[in-house]
């Protein structure tokens, strides 16, 4: 099975699949007909999603080892609903799924790990969809091959029959066949194996993540600073101290224009790109408002950002000097804040445009240059998203809101406050950020200990310990 991408003559971005080197029209057509009217994100997510329930078609092509399953013996049902009925079950368990089940089988061919259920729900929601399309769309097929348009030679009823399992037919041809046959049936049958008692969601066989689960993803807030020391440029340490202050995604950062900076009042807007397409054209991309269709915007609740100290003083501090010294000279012909500095062709291109490795690139080099120097191995796993997690975990559980009546500090804004902020669908894709209140107690606890270990307490760390613990010395 091969996937490409291409752009169509519209200018928006599409993927194709191929298995066996011919077209799978049902996906092709469909995944078109998203990219002409949903976000580029929208249609990766899509397409991926159909990726995964079309590879665990495509290694379903074995007669004989299907037979020897016996699973429609077993249930009594034909064999194109039982493939469907076992895809949420390859999904929750992956090769955990029982023996002597398609779904095992499949596993075992993909290596398919088992995912979470909110990755399930998605994914089963998208297979839904492009099901309840298809059936139209093979109607569509075949009108238009009965006009001698399109050539449809599969007759998925093939499938149904015991001539595909017996002997006489050489192996390989009763494979194609069967692979042929399976997902012609899907497409021309998907209304009625959409429907949620054939294509549920099953309970995954690992854990959802738990509340403060994306703490150990954040970037620490030790490491924030000397992070933004390393950059090498302008550029790089605006970027940085934009998503940092802000908790955009990369993508979004990467996308504000000239016209979203607010100097005076120093913030900044995250404006949806499908809301504004005219504002990307420019004489720099080979396609007219190519910029617009390939922004992997996933939405916000509001246009408004709000900016933590001190990076908002470090964004607009280094803002004037990035503009004056770094981006003017280049003479761009476009209002994206963030551009290419290396020379080259793509000098001066929009930095949303670049891939996401090149994003990556200086926050990465600088994390590596920071434990250089300390001597210490740099932590897996971080990326630019830790710093989307950063601004999470630090709005949701430190960030000073006001004092209490004894002058003890009020930290962290609101559940409902963040999510708004980080443009969550839902409170429990932000509660992931929220530090469980015994982890506070303690790093207290370690903060006093520390005091107690390593010097003789004045009156003044005496009053801390008081204030912090009732202690009494």
């Amino acid at each position: 099975m091969e996937s490409v991408n291409f752009r169509l003559a519209s200018g928006q971005k599409s993927y194709a699949l191929y298995i066996n080197g011919e077209p799978v029209d049902a996906f092709n057509c469909y995944i078109n007909d998203l990219a002409r009217t949903e976000s580029a994100n929208t249609v990766k997510s899509k397409a991926s999603d159909l990726r995964i329930f079309f590879a665990y078609l495509d290694v379903l092509d074995n007669p004989d080892e299907i037979a020897e399953l016996e699973v429609c013996k077993k249930t009594g049902t034909s064999l194109l609903t039982e493939i469907v009925l076992q895809f949420p079950l390859y999904l929750s368990m992956g090769r955990q799924a029982p023996e002597k089940s398609l779904a095992a089988l499949a596993a075992s061919k993909t290596s398919r790990k088992p995912t979470s259920n909110v990755t399930n729900q998605r994914v089963i929601s998208s297979v839904r969809g492009f099901l309840k399309q298809s059936a139209q769309l093979q109607a569509e097929l075949h009108s238009a091959s009965e006009m001698g348009v399109v050539d449809l030679s599969v007759a998925p009823d093939i499938m149904f029959g015991e001539s595909l399992f017996r002997q006489a037919m050489p192996r390989n041809q009763r494979k194609a066949l069967l692979k042929k046959s399976v997902i012609a049936g899907v497409c021309r049958h998907g209304a009625r194996l959409a429907n949620n008692t054939i294509l549920r969601t099953r309970k995954s066989s690992i854990v959802n993540q738990e509340t403060g689960s994306s703490i150990s993803k954040a970037l620490s807030y030790e490491d924030a600073i000397p992070v933004l020391s390393e950059t090498k440029t302008m550029r790089d340490r605006l970027f940085l101290s934009l998503v940092m202050g802000t908790g955009l995604r990369e993508i979004e950062a990467a996308n504000i224009l000239l016209q979203d900076i607010d100097v005076k009042n120093k913030s900044i807007r995250c404006v949806n790109p499908l809301s504004r397409p005219l504002a990307y054209g420019n004489a720099f991309e080979s396609f007219h408002g190519e910029t617009a269709h390939d922004m992997a915007y996933k939405g916000r609740s509001t246009e408004e950002t709000f900016f933590i100290e001190p990076f908002r003083t470090i964004f607009f501090q280094t803002l004037r000097d990035y503009l004056e010294l770094e981006r003017k000279p280049l003479n761009v012909g476009h209002s994206f804040l963030f551009v290419v500095l290396r020379k080259g062709e793509t000098q001066g291109r929009p930095l949303s445009l670049c891939s996401d490795k090149t994003r990556q690139h200086a926050f990465k080099q600088a994390l590596t240059r920071v434990y250089e120097k300390r001597g210490l191995p740099k932590p897996r796993g971080l990326a630019l998203h830790s710093l989307r997690h950063f601004y999470g975990v630090y709005c949701l559980n430190y960030l000073c809101i006001g004092f209490h009546e004894d002058g003890t500090p009020i930290t962290g804004l609101d559940l409902n406050v963040v999510q708004r902020l980080m443009g969550h669908a839902n409170s429990s894709a932000t509660e992931v950020y929220s530090v469980p209140e015994i982890r506070r107690v303690m790093s207290k606890v370690q903060k006093a200990l520390n005091i107690v270990q390593n010097i003789e307490l004045n009156t003044e760390q005496k009053q801390l310990l008081i204030g912090n613990f009732g202690a009494h010395f």
